[in-house]
């Protein structure tokens, strides 16, 4: 949603795309996303976020989309889950705090972005649940898109 050279490399124009939803992910600034993680409940997750954005912040940024807003950039709901968002060192924290981060960056380029945090689901409850009746983050998708 915010590197167009993505699309253009898929031969696709920028104006196929919408808007982006993010579901439980915290990649938007990724030495942001690892500096949370040190000492948390999910460091054990570190070698395989290094493993896929790199070692060095340079290559980490490359692969982060807070580092493509100067162009074209879809509108975003960005989603996070898990209980504990207050608590430092939490996945909920980790996912809350980047998914702001990131929304701060957004609407401060001039671009539309939103953050819903829901602490009752878990990432497994997230992928199960999401398109049910009742889910609330399908309802808030769901409102996101239709105030497109």
């Amino acid at each position: 949603g915010t590197d167009g050279s993505l699309l253009e490399e898929a031969g696709l124009s920028e104006t196929v795309l919408a808007a982006t939803v993010s579901l439980d992910v915290h990649a938007y600034d990724v030495p942001y996303a690892l500096e949370l993680m040190v000492g948390s409940d999910v460091e054990q997750n570190m070698p395989l976020i290094r493993h896929l954005f790199g070692d060095t912040s340079t290559e980490q940024l490359a692969s982060s989309p807070i580092s493509y807003l100067d162009g074209f950039v879809a509108p975003a709901l960005v989603i996070s889950v898990d209980e504990d968002p207050a608590r430092e060192g939490s996945h909920g924290y980790i996912v809350s705090k980047t998914a702001e981060r990131y929304v701060t960056a957004l609407q401060a380029a001039g671009h539309m972005g939103e953050a819903f945090h829901d602490a009752g689901e878990d990432h497994t409850s997230l992928v199960t649940g999401f398109g049910l009746p009742g889910d609330l983050v399908t309802e808030r998708v769901q409102e996101f898109l239709d105030n497109l």
